[in-house]
């Protein structure tokens, strides 16, 4: 009875090793094809999707315009804008974030803002492209400052009408202005520090002497003063 039993037990485990030996050639032979059948499948399915993705951006999508540059800082309250926008039809201008004129861009892709009018101080513009109801991002920001008023100058030393010795050599010319604008002192560039001070030095001549100081901003907008003093 036992030796039966032992029997059958042997031939359960001969099948089972056999199935298993089976399974194992199986997949070495083919699993790996299927697996990678798989792997192609689902890469198929994934790039038709990110193909169709990108497709229906490209189709949304319009590239920002792009401003020319121009001067930084400017004396006058009008000013023109250009500008170049591919694959957009119209053009929106906006100056500190405020939408100011809409127009058409020319058959070669160029725009142009005329007079533009600036506030007093520093002006932030940029531009979108707009075609239908798409539009783009912002365009490149162009800074410009505008001065309506022309620079100052204060003169420190010397005074107006001041009398020095001619023996005790050259004198101090010394004032302040805006830091960024030039100063001459008798059409001799003077050095100007981050503050704004300026100084130089002048050889007086016996009696009257007469000291310009001129400075000129950013803008190219001047101002002049002249002082009187006297050598002895």
């Amino acid at each position: 009875m036992r030796s039966r039993v032992r029997s059958n037990i042997r031939k359960q485990n001969r099948k089972t090793i056999i199935g298993i030996i089976v399974i194992i050639l199986v997949f070495i032979f083919f699993g790996s094809n299927l697996l990678i059948g798989y792997g192609v499948l689902l890469d198929k399915i994934s790039g038709e999707k990110k193909i169709e993705t990108n497709s229906l951006q490209d189709v949304d999508y319009i590239a920002p315009p792009v401003l020319n540059p121009t001067t930084e800082a400017v004396n006058t309250e009008k000013i023109n804008i250009t500008g170049f926008s591919a694959g957009s039809k119209e053009i929106e201008l906006y100056l500190n974030n405020k939408l100011i004129e809409k127009i058409k861009i020319e058959d070669d892709s160029s725009f142009s803002f005329k007079n533009l009018i600036l506030k007093p101080g520093n002006n932030n513009i940029k531009a979108k492209a707009i075609d239908g109801k798409k539009e783009s991002g912002f365009s490149n920001i162009i800074s410009i400052i505008y001065r309506n008023e022309p620079p100052t100058i204060e003169i420190e030393k010397p005074k107006d009408g001041e009398i020095f010795k001619k023996d005790d050599g050259p004198i101090i010319v010394e004032g302040k202005i805006e830091p960024e604008f030039k100063v001459t002192v008798n059409d001799i560039l003077a050095i100007v520090d981050d503050e704004g001070r300026f100084l130089t030095r002048l050889s007086l001549e016996s009696g009257d002497n007469n000291i310009r100081v001129e400075v000129t901003d950013d803008a190219g907008s001047k101002t002049t003063k002249e002082i009187k003093v006297k050598g002895e």
